[in-house]
């Protein structure tokens, strides 16, 4: 089903550029997929129109651990810790 939800997102990605959630709900398929270089692309641009999203904060912050950008990680955390 992650795949079916990917190309569904993707495809919705060419009508609405400045939808957080598409960005969001991709990143998040990419990052159950393994893809993470992908997934961290699509999270952070989430995170440029909607910077307080505590789901996108989290899952930005385990690709970038999958990724072993371990400083990425933290300041993604700490973003996250800051909004609670």
């Amino acid at each position: 089903k992650i795949e079916e939800a990917l190309s569904v997102f993707t495809e919705a990605t060419s009508y609405s550029k400045y939808d957080y959630r598409i960005f969001d709900k991709r990143g998040y398929c990419l990052l159950k997929l393994g893809r993470y270089s992908e997934a961290i692309a699509d999270l952070e641009h989430s995170l440029t129109i909607q910077p307080e999203g505590k789901d996108t904060l989290l899952h930005c912050a385990e690709a970038y651990d999958r990724t072993q950008q371990f400083e990425k990680a933290k300041v993604k955390m700490e973003q996250l810790k800051r909004l609670d």
